[in-house]
């Protein structure tokens, strides 16, 4: 499953076409999970990126948007933890799905190497300055949801039903984040 592969590549990815992304992953049972959510870029990069729909695959779930500004990726696939999570990338931050019993799942995905591809830029202060301003505004989320959440490092909503991780591409080149090495999240479904 490319784009969750794609979204957790998240830092250089974003660095390199000014990407923000939003994923949701909603546990259905003790071995299936819906991944629902967008990535965007700006459109001028995306018509420039002789894109041959690795943005957007109609066979993984995806729905190509565009508008004057973005270039907008519409996420939504239900399939098996092996299938969506599957990691058969070197380049990829894989998450990790593991039922617990009890109908808990542990849903992992892993944040420490996020920001491994942004020393030589942050080193470089014209390249700080030129990509400051496109990354304004964009960040990247993770989400994962279902009937109740049991814990999690990321902050649970009123509800009790989803928790979520959100970093701001801008924290990467002023280097003031404070991650956590994973995004850990136990939900019950």
């Amino acid at each position: 499953m490319r784009h969750f592969r794609l979204a957790t590549a998240g830092a250089a990815l974003a660095l390199a076409g000014c990407i923000g992304v939003d994923m949701d992953i909603e546990i259905l049972d003790d071995e299936t999970a819906r991944l629902t959510g967008t990535m965007q870029m700006q459109r001028a990069l995306f018509d420039m990126s002789d894109d041959d729909g690795d943005f957007c695959d109609e066979a993984d779930g995806g729905r190509l948007e565009l508008t004057d500004a973005y270039a907008i990726c519409h996420i939504d696939q239900t399939g098996p933890f092996a299938e969506l999570f599957q990691d058969d990338d070197d380049d990829t931050i894989p998450a990790t799905a593991e039922a617990l019993g009890n109908g808990i799942v542990r849903v992992t995905i892993p944040l420490d190497d996020l920001d491994d591809d942004m020393d030589e830029m942050i080193e470089d202060p014209s390249m700080m300055a030129m990509f400051r301003p496109m990354l304004e505004g964009y960040e990247i989320a993770f989400s994962v949801s279902g009937a109740e959440i049991v814990s999690s490092n990321g902050e649970i909503s009123e509800d009790g039903r989803s928790a979520r991780f959100s970093m701001p591409l801008t924290g990467f080149l002023d280097q003031d984040l404070d991650m956590p090495e994973a995004f850990v999240t136990e939900v019950r479904h």
